[in-house]
């Protein structure tokens, strides 16, 4: 994220086509930003899903300060056999 390697814990409610979320991720020299996120999913062809989501970032983290005035949007798809995700995209606006 922004040139940063992190690492993301995250909590997520799907209702229906839709979800929402609340996470933090960290850095390597462990600062953190917090983050709410809304987003859409539906099947895939491989029996998994792809979602997209925006992401609402608040922190105190030199590195990663330009979050707190950015909408965050990610797309990834899941496949159903291997139980992997690829993320698709992830662009900072």
């Amino acid at each position: 994220m922004l040139g940063v390697n992190v690492s993301d814990i995250r909590s997520v409610s799907i209702f229906g086509l839709g979800g929402r979320g609340n996470g933090i991720i960290m850095t390597r020299d462990n600062e953190t930003a917090a983050y709410e996120r809304h987003g859409v999913g539906w099947q895939n062809e491989t029996g998994g899903h792809t979602v997209r989501a925006a992401m609402l970032f608040k922190t105190d983290s030199q590195k990663l300060q330009r979050l707190n005035k950015s909408i965050v949007v990610t797309e990834l798809e899941e496949e159903h056999e291997r139980n992997t995700i690829e993320i698709v995209g992830v662009e900072v606006k």
